[in-house]
């Protein structure tokens, strides 16, 4: 549920504690309905996971990750303005372990892989492709997906974009293994592929 300028956590220990959104033309929230379906899909597997939120803005989805029961959470973010609301939702959760890093997400996602060695969820909600100097954003992403591959603790990646792009069924070692659409945006999930 949106509201003014704040959201609420919809499930878990937090369930009900409003977080702060951007004052910012360039961060978008991810719907309630989707971060509903999100944790609905990952149900039990989220318990003691590290989370990490490329393009994280206000946080709204790795909050609600440690409301439901990840053990920590990475949040990556470049705009200034959603890095000071980050900070001030931070502060929301003084007992959790919650690192925000500050710049480039592309440059700074396998730092950051390279130093942990927990169960790790990834999620990945970048700027829409139809917002200009985007165009080129999902095969940047795809990039990103098949470098961490190679990072065996990764459960899985979790990928929010505009309905209308096509991801590849296949992204170095991850297979996708569902797609669940809300209008304009469409949430695609990737596993490791086993075989």
């Amino acid at each position: 549920m949106k509201k003014g300028n704040w959201i609420y956590i919809n499930g878990g220990k937090y369930k009900g504690k409003k977080i702060f959104l951007p004052n910012s033309n360039t961060t978008r929230p991810s719907k309630s309905i989707v971060r509903n379906s999100i944790f609905d899909t990952l149900q039990n597997e989220i318990y003691n996971t590290t989370f990490i939120e490329l393009f994280a803005g206000s946080g709204s989805v790795g909050f609600e990750a440690i409301s439901r029961g990840s053990s920590e959470l990475y949040l990556l973010e470049i705009d200034e303005v959603a890095i000071r609301t980050l900070y001030k939702n931070r502060k929301l959760f003084p007992d959790e372990k919650i690192e925000i890093i500050e710049g480039d997400s592309f440059k700074n996602i396998e730092t950051l892989l390279s130093k942990l060695s927990n169960r790790t969820i990834l999620y990945i909600d970048p700027p829409f492709s139809i917002r200009q100097g985007m165009e080129n954003i999902y095969s940047r992403i795809y990039e990103v997906i098949e470098k961490v591959s190679d990072y065996p603790n990764i459960q899985q990646v979790i990928l929010e974009h505009i309905s209308k792009e096509k991801p590849p069924h296949q992204i170095g070692k991850f297979q996708l293994y569902k797609s669940r659409k809300f209008g304009k945006t469409t949430i695609s999930y990737y596993i490791q592929d086993t075989i």
